[in-house]
């Protein structure tokens, strides 16, 4: 009996020494507490132990507990190829970020620069009618160049008819011209693709437009479609009638290359004193002014082109695009611009 009772006890301490809790506790006072992991090996096996092999330690495992449920993972190391792969990832994120804030950018100037849709057709119809200034221009120029050749042609047909040769200066002249004309030509196609680039981005901004007014709870005015604008500006009827009323351009003459100087640096000096609009451009060959803003007003346009004898230098005007600048444009005020023009640069 005293046999049992003590072989009972003894089961009864052998039980409780190796419960979990108090196998725990007790390594935990000792500071031996033990770690346990799971890893899977080479064959798919899993595998448990109190360390990992160091074959395995690039590897995810697991940390679990004497009841065998995890308390953390380490992660597998990355290879090269993720690395690269999260590498792209990342750019492509980053990219992401810059374009909602490039956006976010364009949409507050959108939103402080126009108050409603109409201020925007505004905005797009003065850069079309600022380019067509430019085309009209160009198209002048053109035609001036062309009347030119055709004089200079009639002149050595002439020569020829009579037995005498053309020289070769003529021929030049002659080619030089035709240069600036294909040179011209070639401008005025590059400016009528600006206008449909700005058409196109009007369409993309007042579309953007809206849908930010919208979010914002605010109602748009009401506008006709931007199709409609698609050849706006375009001069009316009576306004091309106007057009063709404009005052001739006025050539002056300069003989050798030191006075054509001269005469190229009086006729900066007046255009800057006679157009209404600042100059813009300055070259060897050209002088221009901008647009003008009102009707009442004029821009300037002056153009050096070579002959065998020296250079003519031509001046136009130009008015504003209203019937109100047409008008303007051949009052007697226009006309004493461009008649003092030839005496300005030939008699000084």
């Amino acid at each position: 009996m005293k046999k049992l009772l003590a072989s009972l006890w003894l089961c009864v301490w052998i039980l409780i020494g190796l419960h979990p809790t108090l196998v725990e506790a007790k390594d935990a006072e000792k500071g031996t507490a033990k770690k346990f992991f799971k890893w899977t090996d080479e064959n798919g096996v899993i595998r448990y132990g109190d360390h990992v092999p160091s074959e395995y330690s690039q590897k995810e495992q697991a940390e679990i507990n004497k009841y065998g449920l995890t308390v953390g993972v380490t992660s597998a190391a990355k290879t090269k190829e993720q690395l690269v792969e999260d590498e792209r990832k990342a750019r492509i994120q980053k990219e992401e970020r810059r374009k909602i804030e490039e956006q976010m950018a364009k949409d507050r100037v959108l939103l402080t620069s126009y108050a409603n849709e109409k201020d925007l057709e505004t905005g797009r119809n003065s850069k079309l009618e600022a380019l067509n200034g430019v085309i009209r221009l160009t198209e002048s120029n053109i035609a001036i160049l062309l009347r030119s050749i055709a004089d200079m042609t009639a002149q050595a047909a002439e020569r020829e008819r009579s037995g005498q040769s053309v020289s070769d200066e003529v021929r030049r002249d002659i080619s030089i011209k035709q240069d600036l004309i294909t040179k011209n030509e070639a401008y005025i196609k590059a400016k009528r693709k600006e206008q449909e680039e700005i058409r196109d981005q009007f369409d993309i901004d007042l579309k953007r437009f809206r849908e930010l007014r919208t979010v914002q709870g605010v109602e748009t005015t009401g506008s006709m479609p931007s199709k409609q604008y698609a050849s706006v500006p375009k001069i009316n009827d009576k306004a091309q009638e106007l057009t063709a009323e404009r005052p001739e351009p006025v050539s002056a003459k300069c003989g050798d290359p030191l006075s054509c100087t001269k005469a190229w640096s009086l006729a900066q000096i007046y255009i800057q004193a006679k157009a209404n609009t600042r100059l813009q451009v300055v070259t060897n060959t050209r002088l221009l002014t901008t647009e003008p803003i009102r009707p009442d007003t004029i821009g300037l346009s002056v153009i050096r082109t070579p002959d065998q004898e020296g250079a003519h230098i031509i001046m136009d005007v130009l008015c504003h695009n209203s019937p109100e600048g047409q008008k303007y444009c051949r009052t007697s005020q226009v006309q004493a611009v461009l008649d003092g023009f030839k005496d300005y640069v030939e008699g000084h």
